[in-house]
């Protein structure tokens, strides 16, 4: 009797091990919020190679009345001191008022477009539509620090975190601001801001020079 005891006590021992052994296995983590040496040298990693960018490409959706507008910004350069501006805008159409009373536009939207030459911070030349962003709004200053931003993770060569500090990281008072940026090795390949402001949702896109140039 007491030899079965133990035979099943041992039993069941070596089965516990078996099951805590399983349970130890270690998954490949997340890294998360910046606490460890490897998240730290992507944020060094992405504070260098910024140095690169050359502009952004800002995506601004809209809805009113029910329709939803776009408009896409194309800056080349730093809109406080010399670029280019490049924009597609979409608008509703007014209706035609007459005397006859008001007239339905033939289509619900338009699409503006044209260009603009800053220099010194100021618009310089343009070239078809007006302009209907301020110039301010469309600067892109970025300071990436982990102070600034906070649910953080790193995977797969793509970091993702949350941005708590909006006006600190880019200058905008923003809401639901996130960060996402792809790189290989020591180079970013897309470096992509999300938020929402006033109504509109927002996508700007750096845009990088060539390594080398």
């Amino acid at each position: 009797m007491k030899k079965s005891f133990l035979a099943l006590s041992l039993a069941l021992l070596a089965a516990l091990c078996v099951l805590l052994a399983a349970c130890s296995e270690e998954k490949t983590p997340e890294k998360q919020d910046g606490d460890n040496d490897e998240i730290r040298t992507i944020y060094q990693m992405v504070r260098d190679d910024l140095s690169r960018a050359n502009g952004v490409v800002f995506v601004a959706t809209r809805t009113q009345d029910g329709e939803t507008l776009t408009s896409r910004y194309v800056v080349e350069g730093d809109v406080k001191s010399n670029a280019t501006v490049r924009f597609t805008s979409e608008k509703l159409c007014l209706f035609d008022l007459s005397d006859q009373g008001a007239e339905a536009p033939a289509e619900r939207k338009t699409t503006l477009s044209g260009s603009v030459v800053v220099e010194g911070g100021v618009v310089a030349s343009s070239m078809g539509d007006e302009l209907d962003a301020e110039l301010n709004s469309l600067a892109f200053d970025v300071r990436f620090d982990e102070a600034n931003l906070t649910e953080s993770s790193d995977k797969n060569g793509r970091f993702v975190a949350k941005v708590a500090k909006t006006a600190e990281f880019c200058d905008k008072t923003a809401e639901n601001m996130t960060v996402q940026v792809d790189y290989v090795g020591e180079k970013i390949v897309a470096f992509v801001v999300r938020y929402e402001m006033g109504g509109t949702a927002v996508e700007a896109e750096l845009s990088f020079e060539e390594a080398g140039k």
